[in-house]
């Protein structure tokens, strides 16, 4: 399930032109030990920037099709 916690709001000016605070685009974060972490742009209000870190696919309904290629005993 989504978790507010990794809700965040931005300030407008951490954006630059290379990555503009545009709704809808996923933009790759640095953290402090240097991974990368992506963040969906979910609204831009002002100096204010919506970023989501939840994983896409959080509270959805996820469905897989499968085909069984073996069974082993």
């Amino acid at each position: 399930m989504p978790n507010p916690d990794n809700i965040y709001y931005l300030d407008r000016t951490k954006f630059g032109t290379d990555t503009p605070a545009e709704v809808g685009s996923i933009i790759a974060f640095t953290q402090p030990d240097g991974t990368e972490l992506p963040g969906l742009i979910r609204d831009v209000a002002g100096d204010s920037v919506t970023v989501d870190f939840n994983h896409p696919l959080a509270g959805q309904v996820v469905t897989f099709e499968v085909d069984i290629l073996e069974v082993h005993n």
